[in-house]
């Protein structure tokens, strides 16, 4: 299974499309028990709200679509990091930067962490660059969610 792309999901993954999780192989793989089985690989298993996303997106069709939430306003003012960084950060960071051996030697699972990449300046400037951003093979972030971001960064970081 290769997940890197929308088109590599397709062309890897079998029965992505089927609303029957017993064929359909990335289902099957996010809920198996068996830890050397389940995804993500060596990693601690999604939670049930994740896995029932994932599971909604198969039912409405497995499309190439994507929402976004900012959709008519971006709003930047009291940005906090319980309610908008850190799930940012779990959804779109932890996959590679968790866990016992993250990339890059960079592991975001806590505040700490996140806040020692913000105080070098790596975090904003990976999200930022205009090319080989982060999340490494994953679509750049949208203009507000970098804007909110950098209102977090810019009001202290703070663990809010």
């Amino acid at each position: 299974m290769v997940l890197v792309s929308y088109q590599t999901l397709l062309s890897t993954v079998e029965h992505v499309t089927d609303n029957n999780w017993g064929e359909n192989k990335l289902m099957r793989v996010l809920l198996d028990s068996d830890p050397d089985d389940r995804m993500p690989y060596g990693k601690p298993p999604l939670s049930q709200d994740q896995i029932n996303l994932i599971g909604k997106w198969v039912q409405q069709g497995a499309k190439n679509n994507g929402c976004n939430e900012n959709y008519g306003a971006c709003e930047t003012t009291n940005v906090q990091y319980s309610v908008f960084v850190q799930p940012l950060i779990q959804a779109r960071c932890q996959g590679c930067h968790s866990g016992s051996n993250p990339q890059g030697g960079i592991n975001l699972a806590s505040y700490a962490n996140v806040k020692q990449q913000v105080q070098n300046g790596k975090l904003l400037d990976v999200v930022t660059r205009t090319s080989n951003w982060m999340p490494k093979g994953g679509a750049k972030l949208d203009d507000c969610t970098i804007a909110k971001l950098q209102s977090w960064i810019n009001a202290g970081a703070q663990d809010n």
